[in-house]
């Protein structure tokens, strides 16, 4: 009996050993609860997914949730969760798993509203606390609006956006002007990731909005890169430097380990419209008719990818978009080849195009983050891309009775077109990281811009009417801007006083040197050949339509600019936060500026906001 007493007692020993205890969690084991990060509300019947697997959980009342993690997810030490629950958008989060123990990871979620915005203001965790309006537009939404590209995603989202569509602009077409707060192109200050984006080379020249102004080309940048974006609807300048003056456009590119994505979207303009106006015999249409439409065919195709690269991580993204011209001209009545052909000739109609260009378009980005030490509280990161656009947009028809045209090339004339092709690249790269309560960020970037302007379906008419020597094809020269820009940015959070919060300050330095070029066309683009029109005048020369950049408009000028800023922010009261911005600095072209900023939060009531501000600000001449 003593040696089964003896048995038993070491069987209900090594049981007690090998099972934890009632209520305990074994290694392998990941729970947490999940609230709103506004309030901090639990969420119930919030879905906790492994990433990889089909194993959830769903939280209780009190929002708790317990995930039991396989060996092999484990073994590996990090894992991925996705939360999703009912009116909020879902999120996906990296947690590090308790070597041999269980692990325990609490998860505020956002209501939408309130994502951690990295613009406006350089006090941490701030974001529910701005003296600012920042609107922010989510993953979700980007994906949800359905255009393929990114300056029309924001207009869709962000009311104080305008994204116009210009036609017959010349290389306006292409790109196209955006404006935040009805101010020109040039008055609006983009980020990636916070970082200053360099402009496009193109100088709008015509009769559109933001005539004699240059500005970022939002669509180089891949829809299928960014996370979120975030729209300062405020003047800026005292904290981000020149071109703050309407706002601020911040774009957050993916980051971090996920799975493959993949997206594409088809689509067409299709309609009708009344004809109100139609050619003489033989019929084209008769006044009344519904003439129907179909085209701007769209084929955009893009994917990102979030992969591990030893304890970092590496964002691919790229993006393909094609689409087909657009065109509401409507029938010309004039004569075209001979005088009183009207209507009576073998010119197709509409002989205008008065709509969308041509464009292909192809971009690349990559984001990349990699922690410098065992702590990861210093990280190296990397973000840049590559993109190529080729556009083809047209100018007026020229009549094949034009002065303008030799009908021994055109007999019946000819629609001349532009044929732009944009090259855009860009790269940052800079560590980051916290010690003794500092934050450290230095950084660098590199972007360029380059128009290269063809010229096709055209002709030269000093040149004469024999072909050759007269040309249908003409380079007409190329725009090309560089920006470089290093950045130091320091910051802190004091407690100080009385005052009911830690009051944070921010400073820094900026270098930037920005180099613009203006490279002459092929001779033929611009000489004039000395043979007389048709009507024995002087022949205007160059490619008509767009005549090409001559030896004397050749340009290749240079400037850089040094800039300090001191940033405070803090709530001096439970109900009153204050923020205090100045800006110096100085152009090698036109000299020094200084601009404050001063921000004002009044809370007296968790029910109700009054806030404002008050700045001075400046944009470098372009």
């Amino acid at each position: 009996m003593q040696t089964a007493a003896r048995t038993a007692t070491w069987i209900i020993g090594l049981i007690l050993l090998l099972c934890p205890p009632l209520g305990a969690q074994a290694p392998g084991t990941l729970s947490g609860v999940v609230t709103t990060r506004a309030d901090g509300m639990s969420v119930p019947n919030a879905t906790v997914s492994l990433v990889g697997s089909d194993l959830k959980a769903t939280t209780d009342n009190e929002g708790r949730y317990t995930l039991e993690v396989p060996p092999a997810f484990a073994r590996a030490g990090r894992v991925q969760i996705r939360v999703e629950a009912l009116g909020l958008p879902a999120k996906t989060y990296d947690v590090e798993l308790t070597p041999n123990a269980s692990t325990t990871f609490n998860v505020a979620i956002s209501l939408g509203f309130e994502e951690q915005v990295t613009v406006g203001s350089r006090s941490p965790g701030a974001e529910a606390e701005k003296a600012v309006p920042v609107d922010i537009i989510t993953s979700a939404q980007i994906t949800s609006s359905g255009y393929a590209e990114t300056a029309q995603v924001i207009q869709s989202l962000a009311p104080s956006f305008n994204f116009p569509r210009p036609t017959i602009t010349d290389g306006t077409d292409t790109v196209r002007p955006a404006t935040l707060r009805g101010l020109g192109p040039d008055q609006v200050l983009v980020l990636v990731n916070g970082k200053r984006r360099h402009q496009s080379a193109l100088v709008h020249l015509n009769g559109s909005i933001g005539r004699g102004s240059t500005g970022v080309d939002l669509n180089a940048i891949p829809i299928s890169a960014i996370e979120r974006i975030e729209v300062l609807r405020e003047g800026a300048a005292a904290q981000y430097g020149s071109d703050a003056i309407a706002g601020v456009i911040n774009i957050v590119l993916k980051a971090g380990e996920f799975r493959p994505t993949l997206t594409t979207k088809f689509g067409l303009s299709k309609g009708s419209f009344v004809a109100n106006e139609c050619a003489p015999a033989p019929l084209v249409c008769s006044e009344g008719d519904d003439i129907s439409f179909s085209d701007g065919e769209l084929f955009d195709l893009g994917g990102s990818w979030g992969l591990p690269i030893g304890k970092g991580t590496l964002m691919v993204s790229a993006e393909y978009r094609h689409r087909n011209r657009t065109n509401r001209a409507s029938f010309d009545p004039r004569d075209q080849i001979v005088a009183g052909d009207a209507g009576n000739n073998a010119v197709a109609q509409p002989n205008h195009r008065w709509g969308d260009p041509d464009t292909r378009d192809f971009m690349s980005l990559v984001n990349a983050s990699v922690p410098l030490n065992a702590q990861q509280t210093r990280f190296f990161y990397a973000f840049g891309g590559l993109s190529r656009r080729e556009a083809n947009s047209a100018g007026f028809y020229r009549r094949g009775n034009d002065v303008r045209n030799w009908p021994q090339i055109y007999p019946l004339g000819f629609l001349p077109e532009i044929q732009p092709t944009v090259l855009d690249v860009s790269a940052t790269a800079g560590v980051r990281g916290a010690l003794s309560g500092w934050t450290w960020d230095f950084s660098g970037e590199y972007g360029h811009n380059s128009f290269d302007f063809t010229i096709g379906n055209s002709l030269n008419v000093s040149l004469g009417p024999a072909a050759p020597p007269n040309k249908t094809v003409f380079d007409a020269g190329t725009l090309a801007l560089g920006q470089i820009v290093a950045n130091a940015d320091i910051g802190r959070a004091f407690r100080v006083g009385a005052m009911s919060g830690p009051l944070n300050v921010a400073f820094g330095t900026e270098i930037r040197r920005e180099q613009y070029e203006i490279t002459a066309g092929e001779p033929d683009s611009y000489i004039g050949g000395g043979v007389p029109d048709r009507a024995g005048r002087l022949a205007p020369p160059g490619a008509q339509v767009f005549p090409g950049f001559r030896p004397a408009n050749e340009v290749d000028e240079s400037r850089s600019s040094v800039a300090g800023y001191v940033d405070v922010e803090g709530d001096v009261l439970a109900w009153l936060r204050l923020g205090v911005a100045a800006r110096t600095e100085h152009y090698s072209d036109f000299g020094n500026t200084v601009d404050g900023k001063v921000t004002v939060r009044v809370q007296p009531d968790p029910r109700f906001v009054a806030r404002g501000s008050f700045s001075t600000g400046f944009r470098a001449p372009s």
